[in-house]
């Protein structure tokens, strides 16, 4: 498109040009005609592209023609020759010289009688005048270079002396001096600035239209007195409007001639417009550069923006999910979130959030959606997901809705407060264990002392012969008693300040100890019980703690199984924790139930005191040891794992 528009200006120049101008390829075919040359071969322009050159011209003129444009095409130089058109009976000078694709051929009206001679000196000039700076036209993009080059060879054409290059400065709505030739740099720095309407270049530019001076030196004009201080002769000034607008002036002096002629005049117009469309084509195409300079660093900015908060994305440590609104489909994911699903990227990338089973609650996450929706965001919503381990973690999900390279999404973070939680449910459970050891403290001793003496009398008096017919009474207020003095062991047994009795001890020779003890309760109630320990260090513990934890474990495995149910305890020593681990076959703890396992006074026993399991817990923690539950409706597992230290274990005390 640019070469188009440069040739259309080249174009304008040889349209102007008062002489025949036309160009063909290397088979002799017209390929442009200006003006001129189209009437005199007297035909349309479409009907002359294309047609061979013998075909037009006559006999006489196109022999001599065509010889030259062939010897121009075969050896690359130009030439200049006479030839006469005996239709038009007139003589012309004729200029052959090469172009890119072909010859550009010139014809120069030289008829007129006694000045033949030096119109055609001046013809030749022109001629060579213009086929240089119609390349510079369309080449150039360097205005400064432009006007130095293009003066130099009108200077050599025209003996000018002097120009002027003015710039019309929208912001301050004056001219200023951009370029100059002929004159000193002080008087230069004298005439940088005009405003409209001083001067002659000040009303040129005011007026928008040419002002030519001659025979200065004589003239009594006041306005005139600069140019005549810089002993110039002559002198034409032409407004520069490029699509309508001021672009400048350009203007040119000489010391040597008075006046300018017709065809001088003609070729400043000419040149003066050409210099316009130019100027304003490379102010142009600077803007562009330099909006194309800026639109660059903005992109390189942005793409540095895009790539830090990419890799931001996928180092936080916090799942996060990226979603289109337009469909539901997932359109980005961290590496946090890939970890948690245990998916690749490839098989979530394109699917919906509830197609991975990663919320529990599918209901709870489109009401959240379309919060989001509705509210541009929704902020620290408690909520349960699922890892790929199975596991239930609950997160506080935070989701914001944006845009995302012109598409409508909601970003998704999941920041995980599991471990957050538990922490805080063992806060809540020692403070419990607290307040409950500080009571079992204050009254454990003084009641059970009493109870105790009531019910060694009550045992006395059942094995009174006249107390017969009470018996079944007595025994039931025994067994009362009996239930009553567990419940305050237990008290005591979850006091805060109980003195420890820690020993390094394995824990394989606790569950040997009580080995029959547990069959013997198995075998009472038609129930199995398997052992298998394995070899396991010796860690601190207190052994009687310890007993009274595996025997409450037990117990409870036992009493939840129904007959030849079968009750597995193990030992393991894995990743530097001891894990004795007690299974029961029975039917399992109620999810809706699980969480409340261990709560003071919480049993799903007929007689149960609901202490047990806290007192295992609590007994665990003591030990640095943590208890999990793993359940379904094949049994239950409890894991008592205690954590080791290898560097302060005992050679060969492994047991």
């Amino acid at each position: 498109m640019e070469h188009d528009n440069s040739w259309e200006k080249a174009s304008s120049v040889f349209n102007n040009f008062p002489g025949i101008f036309f160009t063909v390829d290397s088979n002799l075919c017209f390929t442009y005609l200006n003006i001129n040359a189209i009437s005199l071969f007297d035909a349309r322009e479409k009907d002359l592209i294309g047609v061979k050159i013998d075909k037009v011209l006559n006999i006489e003129t196109s022999v001599c023609t065509i010889s030259r444009i062939k010897e121009t095409l075969t050896k690359g130089v130009s030439q200049t020759f006479q030839t006469f058109f005996l239709n038009e009976v007139k003589w012309f000078e004729v200029r052959v010289f090469p172009i890119t694709e072909g010859v550009g051929v010139f014809f120069r009206d030289i008829t007129k009688g006694k000045k033949i001679g030096i119109v055609l000196e001046d013809n030749h000039k022109k001629s060579k005048f213009l086929e240089s700076s119609s390349n510079h036209y369309i080449s150039s993009e360097a205005p400064r270079k432009l006007l130095i080059d293009l003066f130099d060879n009108l200077s050599e054409y025209l003996d000018l002396e002097i120009y002027f290059n003015y710039m019309f400065d929208e912001e301050t709505g004056r001219l200023h001096l951009s370029n100059y030739k002929g004159i000193p740099k002080y008087v230069a720095s004298e005439l940088e600035c005009l405003e409209i309407g001083d001067e002659v270049c000040g009303e040129v530019a005011k007026k928008r239209e040419k002002i030519v001076k001659e025979d200065i030196q004589n003239s009594s004009d006041e306005s005139l007195n600069n140019l005549k201080g810089l002993g110039i002769q002559c002198y034409a000034c032409y407004p520069l409007i490029a699509y309508g607008q001021l672009v400048g002036t350009l203007s040119f002096g000489s010391r040597k001639n008075k006046n300018f002629s017709l065809e001088e005049l003609d070729l400043l117009k000419s040149i003066s417009y050409q210099v316009a469309i130019a100027n304003e084509r490379i102010k142009t195409a600077q803007i562009l550069k330099e909006k194309n300079r800026e639109l660059e660093d903005t992109n390189r900015q942005l793409k540095t923006h895009r790539n830090f908060a990419s890799k931001v994305f996928d180092i936080t440590p916090d799942p996060q999910v990226i979603i289109s609104l337009n469909n539901g489909n997932i359109v980005d994911i961290n590496s946090a979130f890939l970890e948690t699903v245990g998916l690749n990227h490839e098989d979530i990338i394109g699917k919906r959030i509830e197609d991975l089973n990663f919320w529990i609650d599918n209901k709870r996450y489109f009401e959240l959606l379309q919060k989001v929706i509705d509210n541009g965001e929704v902020r620290n919503e408690e909520i349960i997901f699922k890892t790929s381990s199975g596991d239930l973690h609950t997160a506080l999900y935070t989701a914001v809705k944006g845009s995302l390279k012109g598409e409508e999404i909601i970003l998704g973070i999941y920041n995980d407060i599991t471990d957050r939680k538990s922490y805080e449910e063992k806060m809540s459970r020692m403070q419990r264990l607290n307040v409950l050891g500080e009571i079992a403290a204050g009254i454990g001793h003084e009641i059970r002392n009493p109870l105790s003496v009531i019910r060694g009398n009550l045992q006395l008096l059942s094995m009174k012969e006249e107390m017969s017919s009470h018996g079944e009474r007595l025994k039931l207020m025994m067994s009362e008693l009996d239930r009553t003095i567990t419940i305050i062991a237990d008290f005591l047994s979850l006091g805060k300040k109980q003195e420890s009795n820690k020993r390094k001890k394995s824990i394989n020779s606790i569950i040997t100890d009580l080995e029959s003890l547990i069959r013997y309760d198995a075998f009472i109630s038609d129930k199995q019980v398997e052992i298998q320990l394995a070899d396991i260090p010796e860690i601190l513990i207190d052994e009687n703690e310890i007993r009274q934890l595996i025997l409450n474990l037990a117990r409870n495995g036992l009493e939840a199984m129904d007959k030849d149910g079968t009750l597995m305890i193990t030992t393991n020593y894995y990743n530097k924790e001891i894990i004795v681990e007690v299974k029961d076959e029975g039917k399992g703890i109620p999810l809706d139930i699980l969480d409340k396992i261990g709560t003071p006074f919480f049993t799903t026993k007929e007689k149960g005191t609901g202490l047990g399991v806290m007192v295992c817990k609590n007994i665990a923690l003591r030990h640095n040891a943590e208890i999990d539950i793993d359940t379904s409706d094949e049994g239950t597992s409890f894991k008592v794992k205690f954590k080791v230290d290898e560097n302060n274990l005992s050679k060969n005390k492994r047991k």
